[in-house]
């Protein structure tokens, strides 16, 4: 008899420990965060214009991206972000060479998984648009533009919670990001770059 209580009694704890873990992400609740994203080599920059288009071989870049939603229901967010990009992209070639700086904003959606565990993987998208100013040298000649851009992403990663409020974000998404100068541009000229990256960051769940 002595045993079967003590199971029960561990039975009991599980049960609410596991409670506890799912009222992580419950109905009601903010989450507050911002991931770090570096990328290099797996992405791919094209340049196109009517009737033409090449690869910028090399891309680099680094995304700082804060973001605050809102628990709708049990595990889904709905939110606002606000990407900050620095890229850099190479093309041999033509002798090429683009550096970009960006900020956008936009909506995104982030669902979790619930586990016995600590441990939370999650899906999320997004969809930003922005603008950007971009550095471009051809051999000894430089120029400067400005761009409006669009962007969207989906990825998937595991949420890893140090505690109730805490939780350390590692993700790993595709994302596209299309640019067009908003000078003239009669060959209807815009950047598309894509790529897979590596997102670290820390979410606040109040």
């Amino acid at each position: 008899m002595q045993t079967f209580k003590i199971n029960l009694f561990l039975l009991a704890i599980l049960f609410a420990s596991i409670g506890n873990l799912n009222a992580q992400t419950e109905q009601g609740k903010l989450l507050i965060g911002g991931q770090t994203g570096f990328s290099f080599s797996s992405s791919n920059l094209e340049v196109k214009a009517d009737g033409n288009s090449f690869d910028l071989s090399k891309t680099t870049s680094l995304e700082f991206s804060p973001q605050i939603g809102y628990f709708v229901i049990d595990n889904l967010s709905l939110g606002i972000r606000l990407p900050i990009q620095y890229s850099r992209s190479k093309a041999e070639r033509q002798d090429l060479e683009i550096k970009n700086l960006s900020l956008s904003v936009g909506p995104f959606v982030r669902y979790y998984f619930n586990t016995a565990t600590n441990l939370k993987p999650y899906f999320n998208g997004e969809v930003s648009f922005g603008s950007s100013k971009a550095e471009e040298t051809t051999g000894n000649s430089t120029s400067e533009s400005s761009s409006s851009l669009l962007s969207y992403g989906l990825g998937a990663g595991l949420g890893v919670f140090l505690n109730d409020q805490i939780s350390f974000d590692v993700g790993l998404g595709y994302s596209s990001v299309t640019s067009k100068t908003t000078e003239e541009n009669p060959d209807n000229v815009r950047l598309v770059a894509s790529g897979v990256g590596i997102a670290l960051g820390f979410t606040f769940v109040l």
